[in-house]
């Protein structure tokens, strides 16, 4: 059995947002007609708490985007986004949602960063969504959202982890970073670790 996992469409990551992806908007369409090809589709939603450890409004003498050393690790400081409650935390207004789809809360611990939709960074939290994808016996994944190089990349290594045959639906991501050459390298990373590349057109 094969799913959809679409990863954190939140209106904080699209024009207007406060942490919004470059293009952005594009994908949608393509999410949309991508559900009509798939009996299970899963969301994932950043759902964090005001007082995130991870937002640098949070952290006196940080400012975004600084990187600061917390438990024996490099992190980032973000912007205030995906907050319970808010405008920012909700699917974008044109994006169809499956009448059967299911939605996975991540980020909901103020104290853990959290990128992927199965677990947080330090894989304490297990966010049901492998519980989910076995219920169903799905074995291959296909997974799309934003960003490629942050929650889409961490959510597809963990997939492949967790021993499903999982793709990336590549022309339905769009990346966070700016550099020219991110896709390049986020692509090299999912071929490293055995994640498969695909076009919409090739579902």
């Amino acid at each position: 059995m094969k799913a959809l996992l679409i990863v954190d469409v939140q209106n904080d990551f699209f024009p207007g947002g406060r942490m919004a992806v470059k293009n952005s908007e594009h994908i949608i369409p393509i999410i949309n007609n991508l559900q009509n090809k798939f009996k299970y589709v899963f969301f994932s939603k950043e759902w964090r708490p005001n007082e995130h450890a991870y937002f640098a409004s949070n952290n006196k003498l940080c400012i975004i985007f600084d990187s600061i050393y917390i438990d024996g690790q490099y992190k980032t400081m973000w912007p205030d986004h995906c907050i319970q409650l808010t405008r920012g935390a909700e699917f974008h207004k044109d994006i169809n949602r499956h009448r059967h789809s299911v939605v996975i809360t991540k980020g909901t611990d103020a104290n853990i960063d959290s990128y992927s939709a199965f677990y947080d960074d330090a894989k304490k939290i297990d966010t049901g969504l492998l519980k989910e994808l076995k219920d169903r016996n799905v074995f291959d994944l296909y997974i799309c959202g934003l960003s490629t190089d942050r929650c889409v990349k961490y959510s597809a290594i963990d997939s492949v982890e967790a021993g499903f045959n999982t793709y990336v639906i590549i022309d339905a991501t769009a990346p966070f970073g700016s550099n020219p050459d991110i896709m390049d390298k986020v692509i090299a990373e999912f071929v490293d670790h055995g994640v498969k590349i695909l076009r919409a057109n090739e579902v």
